[in-house]
C-alpha cells in the first residue's frame, strides 16, 4: 500500500468519525436501562454527561464527594429535564466506600456507567508537586481505583441482561509519556488499556466499553490556559453530545472531531521532534540534551501540544515504526510563540496548530522518502546494539551511584536475582518484602555469599500506612540504586471471573502501582540532591498493547511503562538514570505452571538479571533480554498497524497459555 492510499485510507477513517460526531443519532440509551451512574458529575464534563443522558429520559445517580453540590446538580437535573436522580456522597481517596455505594446501587436498572472521576496534579517535575505523598497516592486512588471497582459493581448485572453501555474517560496523555504530568499520564495510560482489554473480554455479552481520550475542553481545570471555548476546545457540553453519538458506533475516540485529528496526528509520529526555541521559551542543549523550560504559561501551552516533543529515545508503541532513535531537530527561531498573558491575549492552541501543520509536512516528506528496508535497516542495526549491550557490555559501577540499593519484592524469582547481582558488584542491600521468614533467609545468604551490609525491612504493599515506616527505616542511607521490582498479578480469566475480584484488582493497584509512585518519591530526593542515581523499574511486555483475561494486570503495566518514561525525561539532566525493562516470560515460581523448563525464550531470573544490568545507563527501554526486546518490537508494530489486532492476538495468546498451564496442572496430577 503507497503512502496515497494509506493516506486516503485514513481520512476516508476521519471523515466517517466526523460524521458521525456530528450526525449520527444518538443511540437509545434508555433501552439499556433505566439509570445511568456518573461519577465526578458535579463540575465539566461530568456533569454534562448527566445532564445530557437525563435528556435523553435517563434517571441519573450522581456520585461526588460534595453534598453540597450534588444536591444543587440533583435539583438541576430534575426541574430541567423531569428525570428521578439518586445522590450517592462518596471520597473515592478513600478505600472503604465501596461497599456503601454498592448496597444504594443494590435493585437498580443501571443501563450506563460514566466512569469520569478524575483529578489533576500541577504541572511540574515529579518532586516539585506539593504535598507530593498524598497527591500522588489520590491520584492513583481517584483515577485507576475508583474505575475498577466502579465497573466490577455495575458490570455483573449488565452481563446479567446482556445489555449495558461503559464510558471509561481518558485522555489524549493517554497516548504518549507527559514529563511534568508523570503520574496523570501514567494514570491515564492504565484507563486505556484496561477499556480496550474489557471491551474485547465482554463485546460478545452485549456491553459496550467506549474509551474517550479528549484533548483540552473547556472547564475550571483548563481556565488557566485558556482564554475561553472555541473550536479547538470546546464546552463540555459541546464535547459530551458529540461523544454520545458514537456510542456503540466507535469504541476509542477522543470525542470530538479536532480531538481526533490531533490523536491521528499522534499515530503519524508528528510530535517527533524536538523544539528549539532560541528566544528563551525552551531550549535544547545538544551535549546533555537537557531540555529547560523558561515560562510556566508557555511550558504548559507546549506540553499540552508538543509533549511528545519532550520523550525521548524508545519509541512508544503506537508510533513506532516511523520514530527514530534520537529525535530530529527542527530551527523554529522563526516562529513567534505568542503567550498567554493576563491580558488574555491570543490563544496558545493557535501557535500549536501551526506547528502540527509544519511538522505535518516534514514527516509526510519522510514516509515518502524512507522505503521498508531502510526501516527494517535501521531496526536490525539496533537489535544488534542491543544484543552486543545485554551480551558484552561492561556493568556500570553501581557502588559509585550510593551505598546501598533498595529492592522491592526480593525474596523470589527477578527481585532476589536482582539483590543477589547488585551485591556481587559490591553494594549493601536494603531487602523490603511482606514475608519476615524469607526476608531473613535471604539477607543470611546475601551476606555469606557476598560479605556485604544488609537491612531488612518488611512491608505489605496492599497497605496505605506503610510508607512512614520504610521511610523512617531509609532515612540516611547513601542509597544509589532503587529496583522498583514488587508486583502481583491475577488469574487468567475474564475481568468477573477472577476470584476475590473486587480484593484482587485493589491489592493489585496497591501493590504495581502506587508502590512504584510511593516509593520513587521517597528515595528520588536524596539522588538529586547528589547528582546520581539508578531507578529501575519492572514492567512487562504486557504494557504494550491490552491483553485480555489479564486486562487490570496489563493495565498496572501500561502504566509502569508511560511513569518510567516521563520520569526519565524529567530528571535526566539531574545524573538521575531511570530504567525501564518489561521482560517476557522469565522461568520463576509465577510461570512455572506454564513452562516446563528454563530455555531461550524463557531465561531464569539470574540469566535475566545480568543480562538487563549490562544496559543500565546505556538503554533507557529494554525488554531485558535480546528475545524479549524482538517480541517487544513485533507487538509495537502490530499494535502501530492494527490496535485491533493487536488485542485480538493478546486475546488468543492468553487462551493460549490457559490451555497449556491446564494441561500442565492435569499432567501433574496424574504423576
Amino acid at each position: 500500500m503507497n503512502v496515497l492510499a494509506w493516506g486516503g485510507f485514513r481520512l476516508f477513517h476521519m471523515m466517517r468519525r466526523f460524521y458521525i460526531h456530528a450526525f449520527a443519532p444518538y443511540p437509545p440509551f434508555i433501552s439499556y436501562g433505566a439509570w445511568a451512574v456518573v461519577t465526578g458529575c458535579t463540575d465539566g464534563i461530568g456533569l454534562s454527561y448527566a445532564k445530557e443522558l437525563a435528556r435523553h429520559g435517563m434517571k441519573i445517580v450522581l456520585i461526588s464527594r460534595n453534598m453540597e453540590k450534588l444536591q444543587e446538580v440533583a435539583h438541576v437535573i430534575e426541574k430541567e429535564f423531569s428525570v428521578e436522580t439518586c445522590i450517592i456522597q462518596a471520597d473515592f481517596t478513600k478505600l472503604d466506600i465501596y461497599d456503601g455505594m454498592k448496597e444504594q446501587l443494590a435493585g437498580l436498572d443501571i443501563g450506563v456507567l460514566v466512569n469520569n472521576v478524575g483529578i489533576l496534579t500541577d504541572f511540574s517535575p515529579f518532586l516539585d508537586v506539593p504535598e507530593g505523598e498524598k497527591t500522588y497516592q489520590d491520584l492513583v486512588l481517584v483515577n485507576n481505583l475508583s474505575m475498577i471497582r466502579m465497573t466490577h459493581m455495575v458490570l455483573p448485572g449488565m452481563v446479567k441482561k446482556r445489555k449495558g453501555i461503559l464510558i471509561n474517560v481518558s485522555s489524549l496523555s493517554a497516548l504518549y509519556p507527559f514529563p511534568f504530568l508523570a503520574t496523570y499520564a501514567a494514570a491515564k495510560a492504565f484507563v486505556d488499556s484496561f477499556s480496550r482489554s474489557l471491551a474485547y473480554e465482554y463485546k460478545d455479552k452485549g456491553i459496550d466499553v467506549h474509551l474517550v481520550g479528549p484533548g483540552l475542553v473547556y472547564t475550571k481545570m483548563t481556565d488557566k490556559v485558556l482564554d475561553g471555548p472555541d473550536l479547538t476546545a470546546p464546552t463540555p457540553d459541546t464535547f459530551v453530545q458529540c461523544d454520545l453519538r458514537s456510542i456503540t458506533k466507535i469504541q476509542v475516540t477522543s470525542g470530538y472531531w479536532f480531538h481526533n485529528i490531533m490523536r491521528v496526528d499522534q499515530l503519524l509520529g508528528l510530535r517527533r521532534t524536538h523544539i528549539d526555541d532560541t528566544s528563551g521559551g525552551m531550549a535544547y542543549d545538544k551535549a546533555d540534551g537537557q531540555a529547560e523550560i523558561g515560562r510556566e504559561q508557555e511550558k504548559i501551552t507546549l506540553g499540552y501540544y508538543l509533549k511528545d516533543s519532550l520523550v525521548p529515545e524508545a519509541p512508544h508503541q503506537l508510533g513506532y515504526p516511523f520514530s527514530s532513535r534520537r529525535p530530529a531537530r527542527v530551527d523554529f527561531s522563526e516562529l513567534k510563540l505568542d503567550r498567554p498573558d493576563s491580558n488574555r491575549g491570543p490563544h496558545p492552541t493557535r501557535n500549536a496548530l501551526v506547528l502540527q501543520f509544519r511538522l505535518g509536512n516534514q514527516v509526510f516528506s519522510r514516509m515518502v522518502t524512507f522505503s521498508v528496508l531502510a526501516w527494517a535497516g535501521v531496526q536490525l542495526f539496533h537489535q544488534m546494539r542491543r544484543l552486543l549491550v545485554h551480551a558484552f557490555a561492561p556493568y556500570p559501577p553501581f557502588a559509585s551511584f550510593g551505598a546501598w540499593a533498595v529492592i522491592t519484592g526480593c525474596t523470589d524469582g527477578i527481585g532476589l536475582s536482582y539483590a543477589k547481582e547488585l551485591a556481587r558488584r559490591g553494594m549493601k542491600i536494603v531487602l523490603i518484602s511482606r514475608n519476615p521468614e524469607k526476608l531473613q533467609a535471604v539477607a543470611l545468604q546475601i551476606e555469606k555469599e557476598f560479605s556485604v551490609e544488609t537491612l531488612v525491612v518488611q512491608a505489605d504493599f496492599k497497605k496505605l500506612d506503610i510508607y512512614e515506616g520504610i521511610k523512617e527505616k531509609l532515612a540516611g542511607l547513601d542509597v544509589g540504586v532503587l529496583v522498583n521490582n514488587v508486583g502481583i498479578t491475577t488469574d487468567i480469566q475474564s475481568f468477573l471471573d477472577v476470584p476475590e475480584g473486587e480484593k484482587a484488582y485493589q491489592d493489585l493497584v496497591l501493590v504495581n502501582n502506587m508502590s512504584l509512585v510511593r516509593m520513587t518519591h521517597m528515595v528520588l530526593p536524596g539522588m538529586v540532591e547528589k547528582g546520581k542515581g539508578i531507578i529501575i523499574n519492572v514492567s512487562s511486555l504486557s504494557a504494550v498493547s491490552p491483553i485480555p483475561l489479564i486486562a487490570t494486570y496489563a493495565a498496572t503495566k501500561a502504566f509502569v511503562d508511560s511513569f518510567s518514561r516521563s520520569l526519565a525525561w524529567e530528571y535526566r539532566s539531574k545524573g538521575i538514570h531511570v530504567h525501564l525493562v518489561g521482560p517476557g516470560f522469565v522461568y520463576t515460581k509465577k510461570t512455572d505452571q506454564l513452562l516446563d523448563r528454563p530455555g531461550l525464550a524463557a531465561p531464569t531470573p539470574d540469566t535475566f538479571v545480568r543480562s538487563d544490568l549490562r544496559s543500565i545507563t546505556k538503554i533507557q527501554v529494554t525488554s531485558g533480554y535480546w528475545l524479549h526486546n524482538l517480541q517487544r518490537d513485533a507487538a509495537c508494530f502490530v499494535n502501530y498497524v492494527s490496535p485491533a489486532l493487536a488485542t485480538s492476538l493478546g486475546w488468543w495468546g492468553m487462551k493460549f497459555v490457559l490451555e497449556k498451564s491446564k494441561l500442565r496442572s492435569e499432567k501433574r496430577k496424574k504423576l
